[in-house]
């Protein structure tokens, strides 16, 4: 069961005391809607104890309810409950009630919206002068993307990335900023007809720039709304290395999707003149480091190669979340290419350098762990080929496809299905 002040705090963001069984049905919903994952209303009847458990819980899922109320992780949470434990009593019960304000002056505002129809711009750019510092905050966006998409609202949807003290990396957790990118994009892929009025407004804010088109990159969308914002994005944006490193990679999967040999080769060029150097973010880099392989067909694996070299850097080197970010990239332009040759060999060295560990089950942060299940789709098959048969079903047994991201869902349960179905031979 998980402590009584902690429960509080989950009762108060969601609306009412959580009594019965059932409430932990609603609960599980509101969960998915305000962070965007899964608890299953069977995990909360653990959880609250209406149901017995002999497991201790998923850090995945203990952290995914410090998301709902708040905080960067359960880690997090605990510390800071801890610390709140030294504070008088007066002094809680103060925090407490300015929380309350917050969060009911949001709410109330969310309902207002809904009742008429509009959305007063001004009202919100104020709520967020005042609460834009406040884990609430991120919730309550995310609630109004929605509402100004189904009625058409450029105006604020335009203004969402300048929003005051909401963009400041040192005051909240960037997984916020995260799920306002995500949110728009999933916004987006449902309402086609607002992206030539948004293109300009996004492509040119440097918080839209970096939260949605950088961190929410939409390959499953290249060939819809997200290919025509990145070029939008990179007409706009200041140019510099890595960002040419991330737009060519994403034309250049642009174009292997319809089949443009022409234009692969031309965007391959000019990912093939960058120099990467270690401030590099891994994702492009292992992207773009599993095209440049996938386009040596008379190269086999060889550890002496410039390519191997940024991969020992950045995968046996780095530390663990940046490296199975990188890895997990690269992996997966691998698979796609049937590059096994270096995958298997690439994965082996992999798991050798970072320690004899559960297969891929180290992360103690939310996205690692989404990340870490998605990596084992390519380890898996990485022991099928080397006819490990036994890890191979076992690293497959673990992967969860409710935690695929939905911003390559489409491609990485592809390649979950072609794996599931090479292990039933």
């Amino acid at each position: 069961m998980i402590p009584d002040t902690i429960r509080i705090n989950i009762e108060n963001r969601f609306g009412k005391k959580i009594l019965y069984s059932k409430d932990c049905e609603a609960l599980s919903f509101s969960i998915k809607k305000a962070c965007h994952e899964n608890v299953s209303p069977t995990t909360l009847k653990r959880l609250f104890g209406f149901a017995k458990s002999i497991d201790q819980p998923r850090t995945y899922t203990l952290d995914v309810l410090a998301n709902y109320i708040g905080f960067i992780d359960w880690s997090t949470l605990i510390a800071e409950i801890e610390q709140a434990e030294s504070f008088s009593e007066g002094k809680i019960h103060l925090i407490k009630l300015e929380d309350e304000k917050n969060k009911y002056l949001l709410h109330h505002q969310i309902s207002i919206s809904l009742t008429t129809q509009t959305i007063n711009t001004k009202s919100i750019i104020e709520l967020c002068r005042k609460f834009g510092k406040e884990p609430e905050i991120f919730p309550f966006l995310t609630e109004m993307i929605s509402i100004a998409a189904n009625q058409k609202n450029i105006i604020f949807l335009s203004k969402v990335f300048s929003l005051p003290n909401v963009y400041n990396i040192k005051t909240h957790n960037p997984l916020g900023y995260y799920y306002i990118g995500q949110t728009f994009g999933l916004m987006l892929r449902k309402h086609k007809d607002l992206l030539d009025e948004l293109l300009n407004p996004l492509a040119s804010n440097i918080n839209a720039q970096k939260y949605f088109i950088e961190w929410f990159v939409d390959e499953d969308q290249l060939l819809e709304y997200y290919g025509k914002l990145i070029d939008a994005y990179f007409e706009k944006a200041d140019k510099n290395p890595q960002r040419n490193l991330f737009y060519f990679s994403l034309k250049y999967k642009q174009a292997a999707q319809i089949g443009d040999t022409l234009n692969q080769n031309k965007w391959l060029k000019k990912l093939q003149r960058i120099t990467i150097t270690e401030d590099f973010h891994p994702i492009p880099v292992g992207r773009s480091i599993g095209i440049q392989i996938c386009e040596m067909v008379s190269v086999g694996y060889d550890n002496s190669a410039k390519h191997y070299q940024v991969i020992k850097n950045l995968g046996f080197k780095q530390d663990y979340d940046k490296a199975i970010s990188f890895m997990l990239y690269l992996s997966k332009e691998l698979f796609i290419g049937d590059r096994i040759d270096w995958l298997v060999p690439i994965l082996k060295e992999f798991e050798k350098y970072h320690g004899n560990w559960e297969l891929y089950n180290r992360s103690k942060n939310h996205w690692g762990i989404k990340v870490e299940n998605q990596l084992r789709i390519y380890a898996s098959y990485a022991y099928f080929v080397n006819n490990d048969i036994k890890a191979a079903k076992t690293c497959f047994a673990k992967i969860d496809p409710n935690l695929f991201e939905p911003f390559m869902y489409k491609l990485i349960y592809t390649h979950y299905l072609k794996v599931q179905e090479a292990l039933k031979k």
